[in-house]
């Protein structure tokens, strides 16, 4: 049971002192990896590479639109699709260097849209992670057996997914192999 705020009690203060704390000290760790990997990146985009390519491809447009905030902030280059279908002629035409994609999306849902760009030769560099709400044990089972390399539950921990798309950004500039070669 979550203290109750009106309350005055030591235990109420001490439990919201420590929720401000550990919110806090995950804004300060996300923050301090963002400015380590800016400060690592600049002198690769001082020397004119491009930025890593990122697809979104989520139905609820308010959350599309805010991860595509957090990409540009974190000097990615985001894009958005509404649901699958738009994201497969996106990928074809644009080649991303990630797909983030949501499974339960209309038409055509995350699973299949995997498949369908693991099973393109011209997409198998493209890594993909599930960003989803499906998060138990037989949803996450299924991404990995359709291709996805990484699955996150909603909401998002947003450091872990940082960490995910700065270790492929520099395994790209690494001159790593792809995900599929």
């Amino acid at each position: 049971m979550t203290p109750n705020p009106s309350e005055s009690s030591d235990e109420t203060k001490l439990f919201y002192d420590m929720m401000l704390q550990l919110t806090h000290q995950t804004a300060e760790t996300l923050l301090q990896r963002v400015e380590e990997v800016r400060r690592r990146f600049a002198q690769f985009e001082a020397a004119g590479c491009r930025k890593m390519r990122v697809l979104i491809v989520e139905d609820n447009r308010d959350q599309a639109d805010s991860l595509m905030t957090v990409l540009r902030a974190w000097d990615f280059d985001p894009a958005v699709a509404y649901d699958a279908f738009s994201a497969l002629e996106m990928a074809n035409r644009d080649h991303p260097d990630a797909i983030l994609a949501d499974i339960g999306l209309p038409g055509m849902d995350g699973y299949e849209l995997a498949q369908r760009v693991v099973a393109q030769p011209d997409l198998r560099d493209v890594v993909l992670a599930a960003v989803t709400a499906y998060n138990d044990g037989e949803s996450r089972e299924r991404s990995r057996e359709v291709g996805f390399a990484q699955h996150f539950g909603k909401p998002t921990d947003l450091v872990q997914l940082h960490r995910f798309l700065d270790d492929r950004r520099e395994a790209l500039l690494r001159g790593e192999p792809e995900p599929g070669s």
